[in-house]
């Protein structure tokens, strides 16, 4: 039996402290074991089911600004972390960064999602006999735009190899720590999309459309589904559909063996939140249509396209609060919000607003 059991109904959080009150399907003596076995920041954070806003950070933008968690509104982070961060060398483990922001959620009575993402795998992936897919961002607008960029081909046998070995080690050392919230499926690729095929049509996406198989990239996913679900079998697990090339209908055959697999712990995730639907694009209509479907009969959460303060390009299409409309209207329970505007005085409002909608959206 575990904490979350002895008191998910004795316990809530108030401020960095524990507060108490009568349960009478608890004994006193019940919890005072609990609190011996378990000890006080585990059976806060086990406590601590409700998904709802989570404040996103990128370990490469430097350390969290600890403020960003005060807010009553904010249920946890939502942490970004690179492969090269946490194997710098092949069976060597560094787990120290991810640990780091544990303590910090811990400490501060919240829950932690992790991306452990792929992108920019180290030099020894490939040393060791992944195969490379090397292109050139051309993507309008983006800071990058012009840089070369090497990543692996996401159906390649040695990079599974290797990711599975890691999400192995992951799993060992995270599965049990009541702090995590979620860890997302990023592998064979975030959000489906293959390497270097956007925008449509360029000279990386007709090399891709001359190598791609579909069948060896559904069997990748089905694979990766399996690794997840044996290293993680009792945490939530996100999965984000994607436009393959230009095949948004590859998703709905992995979210069914998503949710084959997972059952109820299948969160269908999105990473491109904004205050509107796509209308004009056949392809993004269709996966919006997916989150709906799964808004509905499942548990659905997403990640801003882009920080409402720092948006010259509107990329939000609208508000943030906009933007938490239209997630919370297709079924979200869960919304990450960057840092720089969990810490901007002007948003305060929206997110508390957003906050109170998500939490009404996760009681049905």
């Amino acid at each position: 039996m575990t904490a979350k059991i002895f008191y998910e109904q004795a316990l809530v959080s108030a401020g960095n402290g524990i507060k108490i009150f009568s349960c009478p399907a608890l004994s006193w003596l019940t919890l005072i074991f609990a609190l011996l076995v378990y000890g006080a920041p585990a059976i806060a954070a086990a406590g601590a089911e409700k998904p709802g806003l989570f404040v996103l950070h990128n370990v490469m933008r430097g350390p969290l600004d600890p403020s960003a968690l005060n807010s009553s509104y904010v249920n946890g982070i939502a942490l970004q972390i690179g492969w090269r961060d946490v194997q710098p060398e092949d069976g060597k483990y560094d787990w120290s960064q991810i640990d780091s922001y544990i303590n910090t959620a811990k400490l501060a009575n919240k829950r932690i999602t992790l991306h452990l993402l792929p992108l920019k795998p180290p030099q020894w992936v490939f040393d060791a006999g992944a195969e490379p897919f090397t292109f050139t961002i051309r993507v309008p607008g983006n800071p990058r735009q012009g840089e070369q960029v090497t990543e692996y081909v996401p159906w390649d046998k040695v990079f599974l190899k290797k990711w599975t070995t890691l999400i192995e080690q992951f799993g060992a050392r995270y599965r049990s720590d009541p702090t995590i919230f979620a860890v997302s499926v990023t592998a064979p690729a975030p959000e489906m999309m293959l390497p270097g095929s956007f925008p449509p049509h360029g000279e990386s996406f007709q090399r891709l459309q001359a190598m791609y198989n579909r069948d060896a990239y559904l069997s990748a996913w089905r694979q990766m589904i399996d690794v997840y679900q044996q290293a993680f079998p009792d945490k939530p697990k996100f999965v984000a559909p994607g436009i393959v090339l230009e095949d948004a209908y590859f998703a709905d055959e992995v979210l069914e063996y998503a949710s084959n697999r997972f059952g109820d712990k299948l969160w269908v995730f999105s990473a491109g939140l904004k205050a509107v639907r796509p209308s004009r694009f056949p392809p993004m209509i269709h996966i919006y249509s997916l989150l709906e479907e799964y808004g509905k009969k499942a548990n659905l959460g997403f990640q801003m396209i882009w920080s409402a303060s720092r948006d010259p390009h509107n990329r939000l299409e609208g508000s943030l609060r906009g933007a938490l409309e239209n997630g919370i209207g297709l079924g979200a329970k869960y919304i990450e919000v960057y840092e720089s505007d969990v810490l901007s005085p002007n948003l305060q409002g929206d997110l508390q607003y957003g906050a109170g909608m998500l939490a009404s959206t996760a009681k049905r």
